[in-house]
């Protein structure tokens, strides 16, 4: 879901909504925190069935095609004073790989069904 701010950044406006005070003050903390990087929306819960591109040959994983994989966990690493957010995903194959996509890579390199995936790899192969 696309996000977009309720609220506005002075409080100035709660108490000609209507709205309760601490209500609106907090909705406001939580936007803040979104807009800072300290708070975002994950695309679905652990243990849910997703679907993975693969798209360059190893030895355990073919170019080019979609993995049934369950999402096993968030993780956060740090690197460069940045931090990165990954899915773990368990790929369903004879290797059992582990895969990490970015979670900020959600539909466009690991999506909730087969057939998101299939069109996002049909609209990849087009461009080559």
């Amino acid at each position: 879901m696309k996000y977009k701010r309720m609220t506005s950044k002075t409080s100035s406006l709660y108490n000609a909504l209507g709205i309760e005070d601490r209500l609106y003050k907090r909705l406001q903390e939580l936007e803040d925190k979104i807009e800072n990087g300290l708070i975002f929306e994950l695309p679905c819960k652990v243990n849910t069935v997703v679907y993975y591109i693969n798209r360059e040959p190893s030895i355990s994983l073919k170019a080019n095609t979609i993995y049934e994989a369950i999402l096993h966990a968030y993780e956060m690493y740090r690197c460069n004073d940045n931090n990165y957010f990954v899915a773990v995903l368990q790929i369903h194959n004879d290797y059992g790989v582990t895969q990490t996509p970015l979670v900020e890579k959600f539909d466009k390199t690991w999506f909730l069904t087969r057939e998101q995936a299939e069109a996002k790899l049909k609209e990849l192969q087009s461009k080559e």
